[in-house]
C-alpha cells in the first residue's frame, strides 16, 4: 500500500527548459504564443478530447489518466505477468487519486494558508516553464533571413588576433608611441618582437601578442568598418580606450557554419532572457516606485532591526510616523498589487546585514526588491493573459498538481503526534533486515581529462600503490566528498563503491583485489584509474546509524496505512463504474519507451 500511496501523492512532472533549439510546439501550444498566427478563415480544431474510462464520485478518469499511471508503474512486473490485471491496477490508482482530490477539497484543505503558499509556487513553475518553452524561447530564435544579414554584417566572424596594448592614462600621453609603433608594423617589424617589448597585456605578451580567436564584434567598436575589409597580414589601430591604445594583427578569419552561427545568436539572445522578460512584465503592468516612500525606507532599513521594524507595522504593513521613526506606506504600486515593507523583506532571502539590518544600497536596489516582491503574481497573471493555462495539456498539469498538493496536505494534516523512540526502534527491530549497509570496495581513484593522460599514469604507477605524493607529481588535487560520478578531471579521491552499483568505475574494479589497479574507465567526467585499498563486507546498520532512515519509513508507513483505510471509506461511498471496453482500448504500448524504442 505504502508504494501505492506514494505514486499516488508524487507530484507531476514540470517539463525542462534549456537554451538549445526549440522543437516545434504543439498546435494548442501554438494557439497560446503570441506571434504564431494561421491563415485567414482558417480556425485550429479543438484536440479531441480523451475516451472517458470510469467516473467515481462525480469525477471521470480519461485515457490520459490511464497512460499518465503506466508511466509511473511502467516497470511493474505485473506488465508483462498479467497485462489486463497492470491495466486494472492503473485504473484503480487514478480512482484513488481522484477519490483522495475530492475529499481534499471537501475538507477545504486548499483554504488554508501554507497550502496555499505551495500551490502558488507550483502553478509559477508550470506556468512559467510553458511561457519559456512556447513564448520566449521561440521569440528569440533567429530567422534564416536575420542570420543572412548577421552573418553579411561580418560582425561574427571568427578572427585570429594579434593584439597590442599600449597602456596610458586619461591624458593619452602614449598615444603617439603607440602610433609609431604601428607605423613600425606596417614597414615589415614583428609583431612578437614589439609585443614583447611594449605591450602592457601579459597573456598575449608572452605569447609574443598572439591572443587567438575572437569574434569580430568583441573587438573595439571603433575597429569594425577596418575589419569588414581587412586581409590577413594587415594591422589596425590605434583604438583608444580606458586602458591604453590597441593595435590589432589580423593573422586570419573563419566563418562560422549555420548551425554555430544559429547556436551563438540563440545564446546571446538568452542570455539576457529572463531579465528582459522581467522587465517587459513590470512595464506591461505599469510597475513604479512611490518616490515620497525611499528616503524613509531606507533610512528606517539602515537604522532599525529588521524584527523590530516589521513588528511595528499595522496589519497592512504600513506605519505612521512615531517620533525619529519615520512614517513607512505602500512602497511600489502596479495595476493589479501594492509592495509593503514585509514583502521587501520576503523577496530579500539574503543575509541581514549589522545588528540585523536589512541592507539596501540605494534606491535602485529598493526598486529591484519592490519588483521581486511582485513578479511571482505578475508572471502567472501574464501566462494566463496570453492563455496559456487554456492549452489542454497545461490545464491538465495545473489541475493534477493542485490535486496532488492537497492530497498531501490532507494525509500531513491528518498525522498524529510523533513516534517517540522506544516506538521507533521497535519499528526498527520489525523491520531490522532492511537496513543493512551494502558491501563495497574503498578504492582511491583519479580522474584524467584525456584518455592519453590516464594512460601515461597509470603506466607510471604499474608495481607500486597510488599515493597523495605521486598524484601531486603529476597535478592531480584531493576531491573531498566526491563520488565516482562527480570525480572532476584533475582530481582524485577515496571512493566507497557498491558492490550493486552499475556506474563504470564500479564495474572496473569488481573481481579486483587489494592493490590492483583498473585499467582507463571511462566515466561521466573524463577517463578513471583507480587501485582497490579494501573491501567493506555488508553488514547490518545499528538503530543509531539508521534512525533517520528509519523515522522516514515509519512516517511513510504510518501515511500509508491512513491512506488505505481512508480510500476504504471513500470507495464503499462511491461506486466505481467502468465504461465498457475503453480501459482495454487505452494505447499504452510505448508508454515507458524511449524514442529509439529502449526501455525507459
Amino acid at each position: 500500500m505504502a508504494v501505492v500511496a506514494a505514486a499516488i501523492l508524487a507530484p507531476p512532472p514540470i517539463p525542462a527548459s534549456g537554451a538549445a533549439p526549440p522543437a516545434k510546439p504543439a498546435a494548442s501550444a501554438q494557439a497560446a504564443a503570441p506571434g504564431k498566427t494561421l491563415a485567414p478563415g482558417k480556425t485550429l480544431a479543438p484536440p479531441k478530447a480523451p475516451a472517458v474510462v470510469a467516473t467515481a464520485g462525480g469525477r471521470t478518469i480519461d485515457a490520459l489518466d490511464i497512460q499518465r499511471a503506466a508511466e509511473s508503474l511502467a516497470d511493474d512486473p505485473l506488465r508483462k505477468r498479467n497485462p489486463q490485471a497492470w491495466r486494472k491496477s492503473l485504473l484503480n490508482l487514478c480512482v484513488d487519486r481522484e477519490l483522495l482530490a475530492m475529499e481534499a477539497e471537501r475538507r477545504g484543505i486548499g483554504d488554508e494558508g501554507a497550502v496555499q503558499a505551495r500551490w502558488d509556487d507550483r502553478e509559477y513553475a508550470i506556468l512559467f516553464a510553458n511561457l519559456f518553452e512556447n513564448v520566449l524561447m521561440p521569440g528569440i530564435s533567429p530567422t534564416p533571413d536575420q542570420l543572412a544579414e548577421l552573418r553579411a554584417g561580418g560582425l561574427y566572424r571568427g578572427l585570429d588576433l594579434n593584439y597590442m596594448l599600449i597602456r596610458d592614462t586619461a591624458a593619452g600621453k602614449n598615444k603617439s608611441a603607440a602610433q609609431r609603433i604601428l607605423e613600425r608594423l606596417r614597414a615589415g617589424a614583428r609583431f612578437d618582437s614589439l609585443a614583447r617589448i611594449y605591450s602592457g597585456h601579459p597573456p598575449s605578451a608572452a605569447a609574443g601578442g598572439h591572443f587567438g580567436m575572437v569574434l569580430v564584434r568583441d573587438l573595439d567598436p571603433q575597429s569594425h568598418e577596418a575589419v569588414r575589409t581587412a586581409k590577413p597580414g594587415d594591422y589596425l589601430g590605434v583604438y583608444s580606450g580606458i586602458y591604453g591604445h590597441e593595435i590589432y594583427g589580423i593573422a586570419g578569419f573563419t566563418e562560422p557554419d549555420d548551425d554555430s552561427l544559429y547556436r551563438l545568436v540563440l545564446f546571446e539572445r538568452g542570455r539576457d532572457i529572463y531579465r528582459d522578460y522581467e522587465q517587459q512584465v513590470l512595464r506591461k503592468y505599469h510597475f513604479a516606485l512611490d518616490s515620497t516612500q525611499v528616503n524613509s525606507v531606507l533610512f528606517a532599513a539602515a537604522m532599525e532591526p529588521t524584527d523590530s521594524l516589521l513588528a511595528s507595522l499595522g496589519p497592512d504593513g504600513t506605519r505612521p510616523g512615531r517620533g525619529t521613526k519615520p512614517a513607512i506606506g505602500v512602497i511600489a504600486r502596479c495595476d493589479v498589487d501594492s509592495v509593503v515593507f514585509p514583502d521587501i523583506v520576503a523577496a530579500a532571502p539574503f543575509a541581514l546585514g549589522s545588528g540585523g539590518k536589512l541592507q539596501i544600497r540605494n534606491a535602485d536596489a529598493l526598486a529591484e526588491l519592490c519588483g521581486r516582491a511582485m513578479l511571482h503574481e505578475l508572471v502567472i497573471l501574464d501566462a494566463r493573459e496570453r492563455g496559456i493555462d487554456k492549452d489542454p495539456t497545461v490545464a491538465r498539469q495545473l489541475r493534477l498538481a493542485r490535486e496532488d498538493i492537497l492530497t498531501q496536505a490532507m494525509v500531513e494534516r491528518a498525522r498524529g503526534a510523533a513516534p517517540d523512540s522506544a516506538t521507533l526502534r521497535a519499528y526498527f527491530d520489525k523491520h531490522a533486515d532492511r537496513y543493512r549497509q551494502a558491501g563495497a570496495t574503498i578504492v582511491l581513484g583519479a580522474v584524467f581529462a584525456s584518455p592519453e593522460s590516464a594512460a601515461a599514469a597509470l603506466e607510471g604507477w604499474r608495481g607500486r600503490s597510488i599515493t597523495d605524493t605521486l598524484l601531486a607529481a603529476r597535478q592531480i588535487l584531493p576531491q573531498p566528498r566526491a563520488t565516482a560520478m562527480t570525480l572532476y578531471p584533475n582530481r582524485y579521491a577515496t571512493l566507497a563503491l557498491d558492490d550493486g552499483g552499475s556506474d563504470s568505475l564500479t564495474r572496473a574494479v569488481r573481481g579486483l583485489k587489494p592493490g590492483g589497479h583498473t585499467g582507463v574507465v571511462r566515466t561521466i567526467q573524463g577517463y578513471a584509474v583507480a587501485e582497490v585499498v579494501a573491501h567493506q563486507e555488508p553488514r547490518p546498520l545499528s538503530f543509531e546509524e539508521a534512525a533517520g532512515e528509519v523515522r522516514r519509513d515509519w512516517w511513510r508507513d504510518a501515511d500509508g496505512d491512513w491512506v488505505a483505510k481512508e480510500l476504504q471509506r471513500l470507495r464503499a461511498a462511491n461506486p466505481v463504474r467502468v465504461v465498457p471496453g475503453q480501459l482495454e482500448a487505452v494505447k499504452l504500448a510505448s508508454v515507458g519507451k524511449t524514442s529509439s524504442g529502449g526501455v525507459r
